[in-house]
């Protein structure tokens, strides 16, 4: 039930008043599972995911309502949150191309870059001045990092980035290209040259455009998680922040973006709620149980 009126630039927002927050439960209903974009979204302004949040996805899986972690962050930090909270569930890692089944420890889905892909990026990011990060299995890898720089470090605060020269990197184990730069200006006058080299690509934070191989994303990496775990779309709900959300978040019954999404988030979400710094998610997961914690749909 999408809740945008016609003619409204921007869906509804709720704020992170627990009154509105328990409207906007009421309007979706029951639920099989929510999902969850991690960095602008459930993560806090550090990067960190906290206990409050921790606990909301605990109460999730403990009324039944399957909660899914859908990030680029790599599969060892994606899973973090879940075994936090003690759910043995499938992480979908690295924009849908590292997909992990935390009950079994399987990879269940895996496909990283094309080489020449890869190479084009290292060329790319040096050509135009950018930090350019490649995701590999375990582990960030960039040519160029300063400590403290916060804008570089990102999303990924959270752990440790390695500095190599990335033509030595193996590129069969590149997941996901990252080009950051200080000045989001400067990466919005390069939109369309980003754009031309690789029509596939996002700005999924202010700072980042992001992309995978071609014909993946997490829109994919939900659509595996589904039929394996027998849920369906439409009884989800999903919130996130960054371009590479909108692929995902159009797939689902339910999309809601935060605070502090991106504008193409907002476009294809049928409300807001609060900031990701103030918890605006777990605030909602505690009154969306508050309004129904039975089980599980079938």
């Amino acid at each position: 039930m999408r809740l945008m009126t016609m003619g409204s630039s921007l869906p509804p927002y709720f704020g992170n008043s627990d009154s509105d927050l328990q409207e906007l439960a009421r309007r979706i209903g029951p639920l099989q599972a929510m999902a969850f974009d991690v960095d602008g979204t459930i993560a806090d302004a550090e990067g960190s995911v906290g206990e409050r949040a921790v606990a909301a996805l605990r109460s999730l899986s403990q009324a039944g309502i399957e909660p899914i972690i859908v990030t680029g962050r790599i599969l060892p930090v994606a899973a973090d949150p879940l075994r936090r909270a003690g759910h043995h569930g499938i992480v979908i890692a690295s924009n849908g191309t590292r997909i992990g089944d935390l009950a079994t420890e399987e990879i269940i889905y895996s496909q990283p870059m094309p080489e020449e892909i890869s190479r084009l990026a290292i060329q790319t990011g040096r050509e135009l001045g950018l930090v350019t990060v490649f995701t590999l299995p375990d582990r960030l890898v960039v040519e160029v990092f300063e400590e403290g720089n916060r804008w570089t470090q990102g999303g990924y605060a959270v752990f440790k980035i390695d500095v190599q020269d990335l033509d030595t990197v193996d590129p069969t184990l590149v997941y996901n290209v990252m080009f950051g730069h200080p000045d989001p200006a400067y990466l919005d006058s390069l939109n369309t040259e980003l754009k031309a080299r690789f029509p596939y690509i996002d700005r999924s934070m202010t700072n980042f455009y992001e992309m995978t191989a071609p014909g993946e994303g997490k829109d994919k990496g939900m659509q595996i998680l589904a039929e394996r775990k027998g849920i369906d779309l439409g009884k989800v709900a999903g919130f996130g922040d960054g371009g590479n959300d909108v692929s995902w978040l159009r797939e689902i019954g339910h999309p809601i973006a935060v605070k502090n999404a991106r504008p193409e988030v907002m476009e294809v979400c049928e409300a807001r709620i609060g900031h990701h710094a103030d918890d605006a998610v777990a605030r909602f997961i505690e009154n969306y149980l508050a309004e129904y914690s039975g089980p599980r749909l079938n």
